[in-house]
């Protein structure tokens, strides 16, 4: 199967060629640009970062049950992270499980925390259980993308 190829009469074939080059050069630069512009709005990102939540159970260890009022517990919370210099969100919400056949209850504050390392998670966990004399407390630990807009 031969092909034909037209010949355009008049019209030299360094300007086709010309032609052919800027096509190119110009979706060569669309591409670029295009590129260029995801990474400016990738550079929005702040940080690929950890959040934490924290989960403090109000119950005291010793007395097994809550004997530091919610709105202390939340003042105590947020001067305990401003202390280790770590940004928090505070809220306070009803937590449950069960234990022997048993549901337990009890009043739980959530810090959420990130842009800090382990170190400082630690430190501030360790001041957490130590102020409010509970036993433990729950971290959930998960990836995420922080963005400033």
């Amino acid at each position: 199967m031969e092909k034909k190829i037209k010949k355009i009469e008049g019209v030299h074939p360094a300007l086709i060629i010309a032609v052919a080059l800027s096509l190119i050069l110009s979706a060569i630069s669309i591409v670029r640009v295009s590129s260029f512009y995801r990474t400016r709005a990738e550079e929005s990102v702040v940080a690929e970062d950890i959040s934490y939540s924290v989960y403090v159970g109000l119950t005291d260890k010793n007395q097994n049950r809550q004997i530091i009022e919610n709105d202390v517990a939340k003042e105590l919370l947020k001067t305990i992270c401003i202390n280790h210099n770590a940004g928090y969100t505070i809220y306070t919400v009803e937590g449950g499980y069960k234990e022997d056949a048993i549901i337990h209850t009890e009043n739980t504050i959530i810090v959420e925390m990130d842009r800090i390392n382990e170190e400082t998670l630690y430190a501030v966990v360790n001041d957490i259980k130590k102020r409010l004399n509970v036993h433990s407390v729950m971290i959930i630990k998960k990836p995420v993308e922080v963005f400033d807009y």
